[in-house]
């Protein structure tokens, strides 16, 4: 039911006159007892489609009810018992009777759900349903789902961008070999795309690929622009388009794209950071850490929740809170990040030093960047920008916000500086971003 609930507010944020709260935001209220009004105050809309699937053998029953918050009113209502292969058509059928009950004007036609076969769609959902569910260490099965289902429909274009999306996943995560798992998650959605070019999630992961591992910033931003032609309103492509826009240092663009992702997904946790990052660029440290501290409370036991606001407290001069707040995070790893330079602040070296290699010791192949900013941070900048050639040389992501990183202003005046920016494609961008003031004066 997961999955066929994912592919129907797909289908209905295709629609561009419709704002239609993402998945992450509407599955956090699943299994919890809350009423429909407070549901909608929480994530800003103004009606809620709601219901169930049950499935037996072939058949399958869908229930769906569109309800306005505000008046607790049952606006629209309908049961569907079908054979499994028109399960199409029951999503195509809710999406036409949301659009006319909702009495919206349309620029152009409803759209339609990808058809393909029955048993192709449930392992494609299953799929979904297992990357968004498991463990990290854990998404091989939902790999192997939709290889299954590729293997029916071969031209199934969703899948392929869901494959794509959980390959470079995993290649980010450290399961799979960055640079293969990143190359199969490439030509994944570059199949789907060229099955349907109107798929905005592909186009979003298409670009993030070409901002956070080719570093063809020109390309990912372009790239991205075209995902948001297809899907103005995807939540993917609005938070891609705000982080490449933050990472140019593009703070005003940014933020506008931020925004609007948080309206379409406001308890998205990757929306969140980053809107809380792009406030932090612009020097907006109340309003970054507001947005902080609403995602360590959304999501306590998260691993790294806890970490964002010990970053921010480090870079504002607050050692020991720092301390406090990052002793709450699960990871081992998150903690000893914090610490190797809130102690250092702390004039706690050998504490400090001992954290640094613990992270060096567990994670230097995909945390070098991380391990540049704490040498940066320390004022060590000859061990810095060591880091920083290795980060490159692994193709580390963390280069995408080197002339952002308020960690490394220590290292603005040093001629290496510029060097390591026109191996990586940034200088000109590093140039007019300190040409319009938002930049340090090095």
């Amino acid at each position: 039911s997961d999955g066929i609930t994912e592919e129907l507010l797909n289908l209905l944020a295709k629609i561009p006159e419709l704002r239609v709260t993402s998945r992450s935001s509407a599955f956090s209220f699943k299994g919890q007892a809350s009423d429909i009004r407070s549901v909608a105050q929480k994530l800003n809309v103004a009606h809620v489609l709601e219901g169930s699937v049950r499935k037996a053998g072939n058949r399958v029953r869908v229930t769906a009810q569109l309800i306005e918050a505000r008046s607790d009113v049952h606006m629209w209502s309908e049961t569907y018992e079908r054979e499994l292969d028109d399960v199409f058509a029951i999503q195509d059928d809710i999406a036409r009777e949301v659009v006319t009950v909702l009495q919206i004007q349309l620029l152009g036609e409803v759209p339609l759900v990808a058809e393909t076969d029955p048993e192709a769609y449930s392992l494609y959902l299953e799929g979904k349903h297992l990357f968004f569910n498991a463990e990290r260490e854990d998404t091989r099965a939902a790999v192997d789902a939709l290889r299954r289902a590729l293997a029916i429909d071969p031209d199934y274009a969703p899948a392929w961008a869901a494959l794509g999306r959980v390959q470079r996943a995993r290649a980010n995560w450290g399961e799979i070999d960055l640079r293969e798992g990143t190359e199969e998650g490439r030509q994944a959605v570059l199949r789907a795309l060229e099955l349907d070019d109107t798929l905005a999630d592909a186009w979003a992961g298409l670009a993030r690929i070409q901002w956070v591992y080719d570093w063809d910033w020109d390309r990912a931003a372009g790239t991205v622009k075209t995902a948001l032609m297809h899907g103005p309103n995807d939540a993917q492509a609005l938070w891609t388009a705000a982080t490449i826009a933050m990472t140019q240092g593009h703070l005003d663009a940014a933020l506008d794209y931020g925004q609007r992702a948080l309206q379409v997904d406001p308890l998205d946790p990757f929306v969140l950071r980053s809107v809380a990052l792009i406030h932090l660029q612009r020097d907006e440290f109340a309003l970054s850490q507001q947005v902080f501290e609403k995602l360590r409370e959304l999501y306590p036991d998260r691993e790294g929740s806890h970490i964002n606001v010990a970053y921010l407290l480090v870079m504002q001069g607050r050692p020991e809170e720092a301390l406090a707040v990052a002793a709450a995070d699960s990871s081992e790893l998150m903690r000893n990040l914090v610490g190797a330079m809130a102690l250092h602040e702390l004039k706690r070296y050998e504490e400090a030093d001992r954290s640094l290699q613990y992270v060096i010791d567990h994670a230097a192949d995909w945390l070098a960047y991380q391990v540049a900013e704490i040498y940066a941070q320390r004022g060590e900048a000859d061990a810095a920008f060591e880091w920083l050639e290795t980060a490159v040389a692994l193709r580390d992501g963390g280069i995408t916000y080197l002339i952002v990183d308020q960690l490394l202003d220590s290292l603005h005046a040093d001629p290496r500086w510029e060097a390591l920016l026109l191996k990586v494609g940034l200088l000109d961008a590093w140039r007019a971003l300190q040409a319009t003031g938002q930049g340090d004066a090095s």
